[in-house]
């Protein structure tokens, strides 16, 4: 790879779902699906050449795009980006 910075796309979905119940014993199924995204330019420079270059995922950002808790399904989109360590 080349000594200069690098591009990089993360993309992604995870869905999490779980039941809940109250102290009555009535359960509710939860659906929540996690969206990941994020791009941009991983610095590297001349030092780099032939060295392993630890780098981390980060969240900078996250929203609810939508949820609706009559049928407990919701969605969250996370933006993640890539940083050196």
């Amino acid at each position: 790879m080349d000594a200069a910075n690098q591009n990089y796309n993360i993309g992604g979905q995870s869905v999490v779902a779980f039941k809940l119940a109250d102290q009555r014993g009535a359960q509710k199924s939860v659906r929540v699906v996690y969206a990941y995204n994020g791009d941009g330019p991983l610095p590297l420079g001349d030092g780099d050449a032939n060295s392993n270059v630890s780098a981390f995922v980060p969240t900078l950002n996250s929203r609810v795009e939508s949820a609706d808790m009559s049928s407990g399904e919701a969605q969250i989109e996370v933006t993640l980006g890539l940083q050196r360590q």
